[in-house]
């Protein structure tokens, strides 16, 4: 009996001190969640001169099949709380941004983790940002941007267009906003 006692005071006194001295650092610290708010993420064009908006919608988890195309069940399955799509036109060619709230910074790696692995050796780094955040998948008709800031999830779309510099400018320029916005 007194084993079992001096076990379980040893257990809570271990749980104690964890708790409130924390731990050795070998855990990866979890990045606070951001407070910026989705609404305050939409494009206009001063972010991108020449862009203009054709199409913005948002919603939760009960209008994210009709608005976004694909990709609507990892979202949710990954734990998505809203999102926004924009679509805009530049010079001719079709944006579209797609940012999805996933509530915690997990989910929203998860969720990356997920897109890059499901694109595989077709994921390619983009610029001089880090594949683990962000990477860029090209295919015939479209460039594909992908990236992962705090608790927001993002895909930049490119349709058709040729003109790759400013393809990449753009790009270049919507994720310096949210680098700058998302802290």
């Amino acid at each position: 009996m007194k084993k079992g006692v001096v076990g379980l005071v040893s257990a809570v006194s271990f749980i104690a001190l964890f708790c409130f001295c924390g731990d050795s650092g070998t855990n990866v610290p979890v990045e606070a969640v951001t407070t910026t708010p989705l609404a305050s993420l939409r494009l206009d064009s001063t972010v991108v001169v020449g862009l203009k908006e054709t199409n913005y919608s948002t919603g939760d988890t009960s209008q994210v099949f009709n608005s976004v195309n694909g990709g609507a069940i990892q979202f949710i399955a990954h734990g998505m709380k809203s999102f926004s799509k924009q679509e805009m036109d530049k010079s001719g060619a079709s944006v579209k941004l797609v940012i999805i709230d996933f509530i915690t910074v997990a989910n929203a790696k998860s969720m990356f983790a997920w897109s890059k692995a499901s694109f595989g050796a077709l994921a390619l780094a983009w610029g001089t940002y880090s594949p683990g955040n962000v990477f860029i998948h090209n295919d015939m008709s479209t460039s594909n941007i992908c990236a992962q800031i705090n608790k927001y999830y993002f895909e930049l779309q490119f349709y058709t267009n040729d003109d790759s510099l400013g393809t990449q400018q753009t790009a270049q320029a919507v994720y310096n906003k949210y680098i700058s916005l998302i802290k």
